[in-house]
């Protein structure tokens, strides 16, 4: 019998992790050491954008960004404009809110998970420099969006926030509320929303604000959670909402607590 370390597997094998320190290797030990890691090198984000197919195919369009923003805001005041005359306006509103705000805590859950470099092509001179963290550069950086309401300046941008898009969460939350809760005379009105929906969502690659992905990522997240809630609304009875396989969603227990004082199927 061969004593530990001899052989062609020696009992202990030591491999560089890239940083300048060593560790053991992984098929041996799962112990890791890397106290000697540069810790800049482990929270910073690539600036170097992501290989997208759309990318390859049309160069980079930085008016598309600025057009993009207004095909947000075209969207959104064609909603607004449905909720001033629509008779059930209180009930719109409040449906709509509850899907943005459940697409915006998932979006917060994936931009937390996965951090994607920006698809710009010149990443350091659209993009601010990454610091270091504190509560108060925080804090003004919340402050700053709200006041923004999302939007930014196209130089010297806070870059990353790309998977998903939220541009594209509002524009197709809103469009898809324009065309359920339009009257059937109005119903051909949709194509407008529509329209700016579509446009809002190609300028938002071609500008490479976003990479493809996040874009159809957003675009069936939020026609799954529009299309669910509204199904569950339209069971028209209390008890078989309850036996229904939409149930086991947590969201619609909630929905369930938001339409209890509205009648079933309406």
């Amino acid at each position: 019998m061969e004593p530990a370390g001899s052989g062609a597997f020696p009992a202990t094998q030591k491999f560089s992790n890239g940083y300048g320190s060593t560790g053991w290797h992984p098929s041996f030990s799962r112990r890791y050491w890397l106290s000697d890691v540069d810790e800049s090198q482990i929270i910073s984000i690539s600036r170097q954008p992501l290989p997208d197919i759309v990318f390859s195919l049309i160069p980079e369009q930085e008016w598309a960004s600025t057009l993009g923003d207004y095909m947000v805001m075209a969207t959104l005041t064609s909603f607004c404009l449905l909720l001033v005359f629509h008779q059930s306006r209180a009930i719109v509103a409040r449906r709509f809110l509850f899907i943005g705000a459940t697409l915006y805590a998932f979006r917060s859950v994936t931009l937390i998970i996965t951090q994607l470099p920006p698809g710009y092509q010149n990443n350091a001179m659209r993009c601010r420099d990454q610091v270091n963290i504190t509560l108060s550069v925080f804090l003004s950086r919340v402050v700053e969006q709200a006041i923004r309401a999302g939007f930014q300046e196209k130089t010297k941008m806070l870059c990353g926030d790309m998977l998903f898009s939220g541009h594209t969460l509002t524009m197709v939350t809103s469009a898809l509320c324009i065309a359920y809760y339009l009257p059937a005379k109005w119903r051909l009105l949709q194509w407008v929303s529509n329209f700016f929906a579509a446009v809002g969502m190609s300028c938002m690659i071609i500008s490479r604000t976003h990479y493809t992905i996040d874009i159809f990522i957003a675009y069936l997240l939020s026609n799954f959670v529009f299309r669910t809630y509204h199904a569950f609304c339209e069971v028209d009875i209390f008890m078989e909402r309850r036996k229904s396989v939409l149930y086991g969603l947590w969201m619609l227990r909630i929905a369930e607590w938001l339409e209890d004082d509205i009648v079933p199927g309406k």
